[in-house]
């Protein structure tokens, strides 16, 4: 097969495909509207849904409506379409980067939630290793009113510990946080017991 066989199937393809979508459209673009809202298939629902001109599998779906009747076309066949204008590739856009600023800020809420959780788990890990390795030392005293010197660091170091606790809940970024929280909780792991 010569480059020219190549070509000449690659035409017939793409006239096949605009008459294909052409006719899912009855003709014309003219008199259809776009929807707003731009939908994603993704994971399992990849290729559920066919674009007007038979292909999939599509990513974006856009849903055009006219008189009761729906299309739905993936971006690249309608941007190819006969007919088309500016106004409805600009809205196409619109439509794309309205979704993708959804899927951002889901992303960033579930970011979110996820250091809520780390930051409560370290705060409890923290508690607990702050009792394991500081409390029998705090707890211990030798009678009278002299406490060796090991006491009084493990009191100090008890303190520091929840201070820098309480510190680290006030910054204003969950990051930092949970990054002053771990250094805290490796630096107790790696200490010596009292």
């Amino acid at each position: 097969m010569g480059s020219t066989d190549v070509t000449v199937e690659r035409a017939a393809g793409n006239v096949a495909h605009l008459e294909r979508l052409l006719a899912a459209f009855g003709g014309s673009l003219a008199g259809w509207t776009l929807d707003p809202e731009v939908s994603e298939q993704n994971g399992n629902d990849l290729g559920a849904v066919s674009c007007a001109c038979g292909h999939r599998p599509l990513r974006y779906l856009f849903t055009w409506r006219k008189a009761g009747r729906v299309v739905i076309t993936g971006s690249v066949c309608v941007e190819t379409a006969p007919g088309i204008t500016q106004e409805l590739l600009q809205a196409m856009a619109a439509g794309l980067a309205r979704l993708k600023e959804q899927q951002a800020a889901e992303r960033a809420r579930a970011r979110l939630v996820a250091q809520d959780a780390e930051v409560a788990l370290l705060l409890t890990n923290l508690d607990a290793a702050i009792e394991q390795k500081l409390g029998p030392a705090c707890r211990r005293w030798y009678g009278g009113d002299y406490a060796p010197p090991r006491v009084y660091a493990a009191r100090w170091r008890r303190r520091n510990c929840r201070a820098e606790m309480a510190r680290a809940q006030r910054l204003k970024t969950k990051a930092g946080c949970l990054r002053v929280l771990r250094a805290l909780l490796a630096g107790l792991e790696n200490e010596e017991v009292y």
